[in-house]
């Protein structure tokens, strides 16, 4: 195991531990108010005469009470820990032995008086207790401690029990026969191993939660906003630095025309915040139509629908998009002309297709992407956007072929064109925005802008 993982585990375990310290903190204070509070009631039954001969329950149940006072004080404290934590649990689980010892003690019939009464099911109880503090070995010592000490108070009493008698046989022999309590002690041996493999497993089984969580905060903060959810939770699921699958996806490739004049032209600080305000527009016309944003180059934007989220129509999805995109742009640049602002046009080119999604990179940097000749197509088709300007966007016919009805009526084959890097000629679609928005947008900004000219 290396330092760093080593230190990293001492990490989740004082997360752990402080956990353990708040749980024992109400624990303890509960397990005394009603330890004192039922020794006090035995105490006042004794005195009223309604269960005489009870004065060491109510003595040893107010004791167990404080007890618990003190388990709430040391957890307060912070002391349950390492070896502190044996020497406050350990007289914790041997509670039940103090009544037996002092019924040995003081009572006629010694620790046959209360074998089968409340100090025999403390014991379970402690054992159960034990499993709070996740640690195996010390539940099952406490397991061990509780048989061993309920079967030698049985054998303290065994000649007691010995002298009882009953005319039913099978209630005679459940108070008297040795195997009863040889039994019953087993139980709690067992009980011990139970609770030390349950509580084992939990504390792993939190310690791994707590690692999860940690990785989850720690790409939160090392990504924050340069990656959108799904690359980040997709990254994280994978639990590798090298991954790849190979996916059928809709890929939006999205330019603005004319930028890099633009951008010579204009302040550094105001081509940035314009562009932002841009892509803030069109980034949300593509997730909320189940897209997401592979990457930012430059002022384009590669999207990507179905791979990394499941969408029953992706190409009806990037469709949609891509001419959400395009209106919203209109009303951007309707109020970019009223504050004086240059205007954008932008090209959209859509492809269908298998890609190879997965981390990239060098060893000291990796992006998650996503590669092949369906994004390449995407951007070529977003490039015959500066040919056939009537059209919103340009889509291959493999996109076509797969959009709902209303789609395919805003559509029109273009022509068949001959792609760089295809062997063959590709029919190629235009989709146009719908006419009530073209309509709109021509009747309140009559005027066209030098970038769309």
């Amino acid at each position: 195991m290396d330092r760093n993982w080593q230190r990293e585990l001492d990490g989740y375990e004082e997360l752990l531990n402080n956990e353990i310290h708040s749980t024992l903190e109400k624990g303890g204070i509960l397990a005394g108010v009603l330890g004192v509070a039922g020794g006090l009631m035995l105490w006042l039954m004794g005195q009223t005469g309604l269960m005489p001969y009870y004065e060491i329950p109510a003595i040893w149940g107010s004791s167990c009470g404080l007890y618990g006072f003190f388990v709430y004080a040391m957890a307060r404290l912070g002391f349950i820990r390492g070896l502190y934590k044996y020497i406050i649990f350990v007289p914790a689980i041997s509670l039940p032995m103090a009544a037996y010892a002092a019924s040995y003690l003081l009572l006629p019939s010694g620790t046959a008086t209360y074998i089968t009464g409340v100090p025999s099911y403390l014991y379970i109880f402690t054992i159960i207790m034990t499993g709070f503090l996740f640690e195996r070995n010390f539940s099952i010592l406490a397991g061990f401690l509780a048989g061993l000490e309920y079967f030698a108070a049985y054998w303290a009493g065994r000649d007691f029990l010995l002298q009882i008698s009953s005319p039913d046989d099978i209630l005679f022999q459940d108070i008297t026969g040795l195997p009863i309590y040889a039994i019953k002690a087993g139980i709690m041996i067992f009980s011990g191993f139970l609770v030390g493999v349950l509580s084992d497993k939990a504390r792993q089984l939190i310690i791994k939660i707590m690692r999860e969580e940690k990785e989850k905060h720690h790409l939160d903060r090392l990504f924050g906003q340069f990656v959108s959810n799904e690359i980040k939770d997709k990254i994280i699921s994978a639990r590798s630095e090298n991954f790849a699958e190979n996916k059928e996806v809709a890929v939006l490739f999205a330019d603005i025309r004319s930028f890099t004049e633009y951008s010579e032209s204009t302040k550094p600080e105001v081509v940035a915040a314009q562009l932002n305000e841009y892509f803030d527009k069109m980034v949300n016309c593509i997730t909320q139509h189940g897209g997401v944003v592979d990457k930012f180059i430059g002022d384009a934007i590669m999207a990507v629908f179905g791979g990394l989220i499941d969408l029953a129509d992706p190409c009806g999805a990037a469709a949609a998009a891509g001419l959400d995109m395009k209106a919203e742009l209109l009303l951007l640049n309707r109020e970019w002309q009223k504050a004086g602002r240059q205007s954008f046009t932008n090209g959209i080119g859509i492809s269908f297709g298998p890609v190879t999604m997965g981390t990239l990179g060098s060893r000291d940097r990796k992006e998650f992407t996503v590669i092949g000749d369906t994004v390449n197509t995407a951007a070529r088709l977003e490039s015959l956007c500066k040919s056939y300007t009537e059209s919103a966007l340009v889509c291959s016919a493999t996109v076509y072929n797969r959009l709902p009805a209303n789609l395919q009526g805003q559509s029109v084959m273009l022509d068949a064109v001959q792609l760089a890097g295809k062997s063959k000629a590709e029919i190629v679609y235009g989709l146009n925005l719908p006419r009530p928005v073209l309509t709109s947008d021509r009747s309140e900004s009559p005027d066209q802008t030098p970038d769309s000219q």
